[in-house]
């Protein structure tokens, strides 16, 4: 148990990447392994039965957070931070598997995933800061949904974040109160409707490990 009474962690809501890319180094620094083969059909498992499938199912090509039974592929609802995070990993791990397994279609995967945290999203509303930012406050007009970039002061429009540093990543959009278990994985409720100003220093390390990559 944590400090937040009825919870279960200070980060058991966070949502997180699939931790893959030591196989796929794993495959470069072996090639010749006797275990190989196995390690690169199960990267080719994931990402032409996971990855491009479940990515594929929205227009933003975002990262699922998960499956979950009938409800099916969940996007925002349950977690309630760590979004960004997640899209900056999965961004450079479809990199590194565009390459490793000549899969260039995984590379509009990464740039979606990145352009959602640079501005194009879902937008910011009244509600979703009401919800969710616990300092960055902006006027938004009830009804209007105004896209921003998630990194701090980097964009024409971006979100804020708890220390207003220059460049830092927000834990982006989710659904529910920051920080508080109050929405169920369900269909009904997956939407982006509330906004983490959190900021951490992990959600920069996922965006520098996909830029790596990138470049």
């Amino acid at each position: 148990h944590s400090i937040y009474d009825g919870q279960f962690g200070a980060d058991a809501g966070g949502a997180f990447p699939h931790y893959l890319i030591p196989l796929a180094e794993m495959l470069k620094l072996w090639p010749e392994h006797e275990d190989a083969p196995r390690w690169r059909e199960c990267l080719r498992n994931f990402a032409e039965g996971y990855l491009l499938p479940a990515c594929g199912a929205n227009p933003f090509q975002l990262a699922p957070y998960g499956v979950f039974g009938d409800e099916g592929l969940i996007h925002f609802a349950g977690p309630w931070h760590g979004f960004n995070c997640v899209y900056a990993y999965t961004a450079a791990l479809a990199l590194e598997l565009a390459r490793l397994l000549d899969l260039p279609e995984l590379r509009g995967i990464a740039y979606a995933n990145l352009q959602w945290i640079c501005g194009l999203n879902a937008g910011l509303t009244a509600e979703a800061l009401d919800l969710g930012s616990h300092i960055f406050r902006m006027d938004i007009e009830p009804g209007v949904a105004l896209p921003c970039s998630m990194i701090h002061g980097v964009g024409n429009r971006t979100a804020g974040t708890w220390f207003a540093t220059r460049g830092a990543i927000a834990s982006g959009f989710a659904t529910g109160e920051t920080f508080t278990f109050d929405t169920d994985p369900t269909r009904s409720q997956d939407d982006p409707s509330s906004f983490s100003d959190e900021e951490w220093i992990v959600h920069n390390a996922a965006w520098l490990s996909a830029l790596a990559r990138l470049h």
